[in-house]
């Protein structure tokens, strides 16, 4: 199952995948925000909101050269499965170099910026806890200002 607007998975497509196994334990899981999507979609309307939604796709595909899958959960809200093992060092640049992308929109560049957090799968989890662990740390990463990509296992429970 595929988004229409911006072709990646969809949510259901990610819990489908996850109840087949297709992901094991150790596999990591990026939660990522397009951050001023609201706003650029409030300023400009909803037809250059999809744009920029769509150059997001297009940019993680360009960056993100490793083995992954990409699910839109909704809104500017994406999860990105790393298929096969990657460094947080690298993750951190792949982030950096998402968020340093500039869209054109009426004859003005935006920098896009994106904040991140990442959990490892555990051999127990579910698709929620695994996605609650992305989210907490997403907050923390949005919370700190300067990190934008942040890991579960740097935070405190």
């Amino acid at each position: 199952m595929r988004d229409n607007l911006t072709g990646c998975y969809t949510r259901a497509a990610l819990l489908e995948k996850f109840a087949a196994g297709n992901y094991r334990a150790g596999t990591e899981f990026v939660m990522i925000d397009i951050i001023d999507f609201k706003s650029v979609n409030d300023l400009y309307g909803h037809e250059i909101g999809d744009q920029f939604r769509q150059d997001f796709v297009n940019g993680v595909q360009e960056i993100f050269s490793y083995s992954h899958d990409l699910y839109r959960l909704g809104g500017a809200e994406f999860v990105l499965v790393e298929k096969e093992a990657n460094s947080t060092n690298n993750l951190k640049q792949d982030i950096a170099k998402l968020s340093a992308r500039e869209i054109s929109v009426q004859s003005e560049l935006i920098v896009r910026s994106a904040f991140a957090g990442v959990s490892k799968l555990k051999s127990d989890d579910t698709v929620s806890s695994v996605l609650s662990r992305c989210d907490r740390a997403l907050m923390e990463a949005k919370n700190s200002g300067k990190n934008p990509v942040m890991e579960y296992n740097q935070i405190a429970d």
